[in-house]
C-alpha cells in the first residue's frame, strides 16, 4: 500500500497533472449522462464483490465526478459529484496505486475527512484508471459501511475490471471521433468544393427521398434552373482561374436570393446551379429567378466572347409541381430543365417559366 502523508495534496505538483487534465477534456465524458455501458461494469462489481457501492470516479481540477455509481448515498447519486479534497479517489491520482482503507472512520489519514464522518464510511478500495497514454484519469472504487476482509487477489481481481472500464472509455471516445470524421465526410459528399453549394447528388439525394414531401411541404415545390451564358468561351477567353471566379460570384448572389430554410441550392455541373424551393409557387419562384438574373447583371462580369451581351448573363428555367407528386425529382429536375432549353433558344439571357412564354 502506498506510503501517505495527512497533508493535503498539491495538485500542481503531481507529475503528469495537466496532461492528465487535457485527456480528461479531449475524452469530454465529464458532465455526461449515464451510460448502460458503464453501470453494467459498477453492477457487476457490486455483486461480484458484495459491497455496498462501486462508482467509476473521474478527477478534475477541483472534483471528482462519478460517470457511474452504485449503491452511494442518495444525495451522492443525484449530484454525482464532490469535492476532490474531500476524496479517496484523489489520492490514487496523485500516487498511480491502489489504495486500500479498512476503518477509514479511525485511520489517521482520514479521519478528519467530514465526508466519510457523514456517511459512515469504514472500507475503501480503489484502482486507478489508466489510459492508453499512461494517464491516471481517476479511480475505478468500492466502498462500505463496514469493514471486510481484503487480498491482493481482490485488488488484481479490481485492477481487471479497471482495465474493462478504460476500453469502454477508450471505444466511446474512438466512436464519437468516427462519428464526427464520418459527419464531414458526408458533409464534403455532399458539397461542391469552388463554391460551397450543395451538389447534385445532395440534391438528386434529397428529392428522391420518399420522405421528402413528408419532410418539405404539401404545397408546391418550385425548381429555378441557373446556366450561364456562353461559358466555355468565358473560359476560353479569360482563363479557368476567372472562370471559377466567376462561378463563386453567381454563387453567392444565389446564396443571397435563396437564404430561407425553405430553399436548397446546388451546383449542378459546370456552370449550371439549381435551387429548389419549398412552399414556393411558380410566380415566386419566377420573381427570385429574376432577382438572381439582375443581381448578376449587375456584377458587370466582362464577357467579351458573348453574343448576348458584353457582361456575363444567366438563361433561366423555372418550374413548379405539387410535393405529393411521384416522383418529385424526375418531374421538377426535368420541367425545369426544359423551361432553361426554351429561355436558351428564345436568345438566352431570360426567364422561361415551363409552359408559358419565355420573358426576358
Amino acid at each position: 500500500m502506498m506510503a501517505m502523508h495527512n497533508e493535503r495534496v498539491e495538485y500542481s505538483l503531481i507529475p503528469g497533472e495537466l496532461n492528465r487534465l487535457q485527456e480528461l477534456r479531449e475524452l469530454n465524458l465529464v458532465g455526461t449522462l449515464p451510460e448502460e455501458s458503464f453501470d453494467r461494469i459498477t453492477r457487476i462489481i457490486q455483486r461480484v464483490f458484495h459491497t455496498g457501492a462501486c462508482a467509476i470516479s473521474l478527477i478534475t481540477e477541483d472534483k471528482q465526478w462519478f460517470k457511474s455509481c452504485m449503491g452511494l448515498p442518495p444525495e451522492l447519486e443525484e449530484a454525482r459529484s464532490t469535492k476532490r479534497e474531500q476524496s479517496l479517489c484523489q489520492y490514487v491520482v496523485a500516487y498511480r496505486e491502489p489504495l486500500i482503507v479498512n476503518n477509514a472512520l479511525e485511520d489517521p489519514r482520514f479521519r478528519h475527512n467530514q465526508l466519510l464522518q457523514k456517511y459512515t464510511v469504514r472500507f475503501y478500495a480503489g484502482v486507478p484508471l489508466i489510459s492508453s497514454k499512461g494517464n491516471v484519469l481517476g479511480s475505478l472504487f468500492i466502498m462500505d459501511g463496514e469493514n471486510r476482509e481484503w487480498t491482493e487477489a481482490d485488488t488484481n481481481l479490481l485492477v481487471e475490471f479497471s482495465r474493462w472500464v478504460m476500453s469502454e472509455i477508450e471505444l466511446r471516445h474512438k466512436n464519437r471521433l468516427l462519428d464526427r470524421v464520418s459527419g464531414q465526410l458526408r458533409v464534403l459528399s455532399y458539397t461542391d468544393p469552388l463554391t460551397g453549394m450543395y451538389n447534385r447528388r445532395f440534391l438528386e439525394e434529397l428529392l428522391d427521398s420518399s420522405s421528402y414531401a413528408a419532410e418539405g411541404t404539401a404545397g408546391p415545390v418550385a425548381a429555378v434552373m441557373i446556366d450561364v451564358d456562353h461559358f466555355k468561351q468565358f473560359n476560353d477567353t479569360y482563363g479557368h482561374i476567372a472562370g471559377d471566379q466567376c462561378l463563386k460570384q453567381i454563387a453567392q448572389v444565389m446564396a443571397s436570393v435563396f437564404h430561407q430554410d425553405t430553399c436548397k441550392v446546388a451546383r449542378y455541373g459546370g456552370e449550371e446551379f439549381v435551387a429548389v424551393l419549398d412552399n414556393t409557387s411558380a410566380e415566386a419562384a419566377m420573381e427570385l429567378a429574376e432577382l438572381v438574373r439582375t443581381e448578376v447583371r449587375s456584377l458587370q462580369i466582362p464577357h467579351a466572347a458573348s453574343p448576348v451581351s458584353s457582361f456575363v448573363t444567366l438563361s433561366i428555367g423555372v418550374a413548379a409541381v405539387n410535393a405529393s407528386a411521384e416522383p418529385v425529382s424526375e418531374q421538377l429536375i426535368y420541367l425545369a430543365d426544359q423551361a432553361l432549353y426554351a429561355a436558351k433558344q428564345a436568345g438566352r439571357d431570360r426567364i422561361s417559366l415551363f409552359g408559358r412564354e419565355t420573358i426576358k
